[in-house]
């Protein structure tokens, strides 16, 4: 059986492999949308046969998809985490955080791709926001809420994977139903309506006695 080209190099292993065709979807994918790549045109971008995308990727489109868009949550990720890190209060980190993160879905196509309204109902592997995604949020967020529980600005009683659930579903929203509000009244916003989830219960004192 004749071995499967790749162009003008072959990998030099499994994970050459799968980066190379990661690498292919992303161009298909900002070239064609997901909707319309096929898992034969991922071939082609990579110069190998359908069957060796499903030898790398079972899952075929979709797994792709997931890929494809988790690697640019791993890079945006820690330019999230140097930034927020310059956050006064961990109610400020989250914030920034949300602000950050909304602006990236709607400014990076490959990491909008697991957010995008095309994919519902097109790739299972990503229905509700995937298994991958909320790990990599809990990763992320886990270090500044434990630093926050002992400091009391945060729940004691704050459950990470809750936590992480709530900030994809707030993402989620403002990424594809954009608001109208300037920044400043967005961020008067997330503080009004997204961030009492995270705080303490309050000790009786009115507001006026503040």
């Amino acid at each position: 059986m004749a071995r499967t080209r790749w162009g003008a190099e072959a990998p030099e292993d499994a994970r050459a492999a799968k980066r190379r065709l990661v690498d292919a979807a992303t161009a298909c994918f900002e070239r064609y949308g997901v909707a319309k790549t096929s898992v034969e045109d991922v071939a082609t971008e990579a110069h190998v046969s359908r069957a060796t995308v499903y030898r790398y990727f079972p899952g075929g489109r979709d797994e792709l998809v997931l890929a494809v868009g988790m690697r640019e949550v791993s890079r945006f990720g820690g330019e999230v985490q140097r930034k927020v890190a310059k956050q006064p209060t961990a109610v400020d980190a989250l914030v920034e955080g949300v602000m950050l993160t909304v602006a990236a879905v709607q400014q990076r196509p490959t990491l909008a791709l697991l957010f995008a309204p095309d994919i519902a109902g097109h790739t299972g592997v990503l229905a509700g926001g995937s298994e991958a995604l909320h790990r990599a949020v809990v990763d992320y967020t886990k270090p500044l809420f434990e630093t926050a529980q002992s400091q009391g600005t945060v729940r004691a009683d704050l459950d990470a994977a809750d936590a992480a659930e709530w900030i994809i579903r707030m993402v989620m929203s403002l990424a594809t139903s954009p608001s109208r509000r300037r920044p400043s009244d967005q961020r008067r916003f997330l503080r009004e309506y997204f961030v009492p989830a995270f705080l303490p219960p309050k000790t009786g004192r009115s507001h006026a006695d503040r």
